[in-house]
């Protein structure tokens, strides 16, 4: 049994000169965020992707400010990506395919069965590169790339081994053609670290806020280890 009446110290990854700039940008996020969207929220999380350290979290404008429901941790919280999502649906169709930066994909007016997508601004730029479809975050090869995936099965596995888990592969979830586009809820913080796989070439680091625990005496009750390295995608789909 431990004796932890005297109190604990623990040791967290927060660098406190990048939280207090992050609790800044987020200050100043939010002033534009109202004048432009009308919408008062705003959150930031960072990590390190070598170590998995997570840097800075600040999960709303004012945690204290319960009057305007903002005493909660966005970064924690479930949200639409959006067209943040897409470059995980092509490094995972690039993974199973021969595909490279500057493979063409059309993006072209093409129906799915029923479906007949269009892209965000009503046009298309038909034949273009792999690169600059995903650069202009063009709809209709991102559905392309959705196919070439795999699908649904096949993404929210990949997703999975970089830890996000909000998405599942269960039967009774359903994502179909519009997980391509970001259209189903992941957290911030999931996101983060998925996004660090591409930056570490294909390989995930996991991630974490507490460095140390120990007793007022020195006694380490629970101290993070380094976890080993798992390759998610091939260095070379991570670079595309």
């Amino acid at each position: 049994d431990l004796d932890i009446t005297s109190g604990l110290r623990v040791y967290t990854t927060i660098d406190p000169k990048l939280q207090e700039k992050a609790e800044e940008i987020i200050k100043k996020q939010v002033e534009t965020n109202k004048k432009l969207y009308g919408v008062s929220s705003a959150a930031l999380i960072s990590m390190d992707n070598t170590s998995g350290k997570i840097l800075s979290m600040v999960g709303g404008a004012d945690y204290f400010d319960i009057k305007n429901g903002w005493n909660n941790n966005m970064t924690l919280a479930s949200r639409q990506p959006g067209s943040s999502f897409k470059p995980f649906v092509y490094a995972t169709a690039i993974s199973k395919n021969p595909i490279g930066g500057e493979s063409p994909v059309g993006d072209t007016d093409t129906k799915f069965g029923s479906w007949d997508p269009d892209n965000y601004d009503g046009k298309f730029l038909w034949v273009m590169s792999v690169k600059n479809a995903l650069s202009y975050s063009r709809n209709i090869p991102a559905w392309k790339m959705y196919f070439l995936a795999g699908q649904q099965d096949e993404i929210v596995s990949t997703m999975s081994r970089m830890w996000v888990n909000t998405l599942k592969k269960e039967k009774e979830y359903s994502y179909g053609w519009p997980l391509s586009l970001g259209a189903w809820e992941v957290r911030p913080i999931e996101l983060m670290q998925a996004y660090s796989v591409l930056a570490n070439n294909g390989i995930k680091k996991n991630v974490y806020s507490v460095s140390k625990i120990e007793l007022s005496d020195g006694t380490i009750i629970e101290e993070q280890i380094d976890t080993p390295w798992v390759e998610v995608f091939s260095p070379a789909a991570a670079y595309i």
